[in-house]
């Protein structure tokens, strides 16, 4: 038996939910025969998908089942029905899950049945395995070192945004002189973003500030036009010792290690921050081996240190 997937239409009420800039809908549309609801998205990283908004039944598999074969079964969920792609994808990838907070993620369609609550627990891009994604009453974290922050939202905008007060490399503590106004954020959470970006007049200070802790001689990044600033010769570097980074936001300190504050090959590491005069990003690197969870009903995000081959 075959899967039915239901296109739907530039008139249905989830296509009226895309932002104007990604519906492909004409401003005139027949009324006998309503066109279809095409989109088109881009990411920041020049990736892109094109497809149509499609309506099926999502069904998981429940981390109650054990030995049993007990799924969950969401039906007249909204998503995006893919044709054409073009990205950082490899042959275990086949697309992109909306876990924001905007109104067709999958997170604010599952809502009150996962009572607003999801959590993931992030691995090293060199282990073999896969991180694991929860919700609802198993996405709730417990345990030793577990930390909370504020999380805020902007309108029209489906980030997580969390306040960034300082960070400390060793025993420096560098300020954060991005000042925002009570009930705001001044960086995002997001586990799409790879590295962390921070303002480029923080990202100085802190990048000196790394530079002063590793008494080492840096080199130059082969490529002219990355990301990366600060880098060393992996042979060298893997002999230093680990230096302590931690991020100071509104109500709990998280403290990083080098597999979440630097990245390289045999031949050189650099410091996984960059610089950026848009919105600042907390990603997914420096988020690994932390379990995380978002709490959306109590506008909270926390953070517990893990071995995630083990979560």
């Amino acid at each position: 038996m075959g899967i039915i997937i239901s296109k739907l239409s530039c008139r249905s009420r989830p296509c009226q939910g895309l932002r104007d800039d990604l519906r492909l809908c004409d401003s005139v549309s027949s009324t006998i025969k309503p066109k279809r609801c095409d989109y088109a998205y881009a990411y920041v990283d020049m990736s892109y998908t094109f497809g149509v908004l499609s309506s099926d039944t999502f069904t998981f598999a429940s981390a109650e089942s054990h030995s049993r074969s007990v799924s969950l079964r969401f039906p007249k969920s909204t998503f995006g029905c893919v044709h054409t792609t073009n990205g950082s994808f490899d042959s275990h990838a086949a697309g992109v899950v909306g876990l924001g907070n905007g109104p067709l993620s999958l997170i604010t369609q599952l809502g009150d049945q996962i009572h607003h609550k999801f959590s993931y627990c992030l691995l090293p891009v060199t282990s073999n395995t896969t991180s694991k994604l929860r919700f609802g009453k198993h996405a709730v974290l417990t345990g030793k070192g577990l930390v909370s922050t504020p999380m805020f939202f902007e309108p029209e905008d489906p980030s997580y945004y969390l306040k960034l007060e300082a960070v400390s490399i060793g025993k420096k503590k560098i300020v954060n002189s991005q000042l925002t106004p009570a009930g705001k954020g001044n960086i995002v959470c997001d586990s799409g973003a790879s590295l962390i970006f921070l303002k480029t007049d923080f990202y100085n200070q802190v990048e000196a500030a790394v530079r002063d802790a590793i008494s080492l001689k840096a080199i130059k990044s082969p490529d002219p036009e990355s990301n990366f600033k600060l880098c060393y010769d992996t042979r060298s570097f893997d002999r230093y010792p680990e230096i302590k980074i931690v991020f100071h936001f509104s109500g709990a300190s998280v403290t990083l290690k080098t597999v979440n504050t630097f990245l390289g090959d045999e031949k050189i590491t650099c410091l996984a921050m960059a610089a950026t005069e848009g919105d600042p990003f907390f990603g997914n690197l420096a988020q690994i081996n932390f379990q995380v969870e978002y709490d959306l009903a109590s506008k909270k995000v926390s953070f517990v240190p893990a071995d995630c081959s083990k979560y």
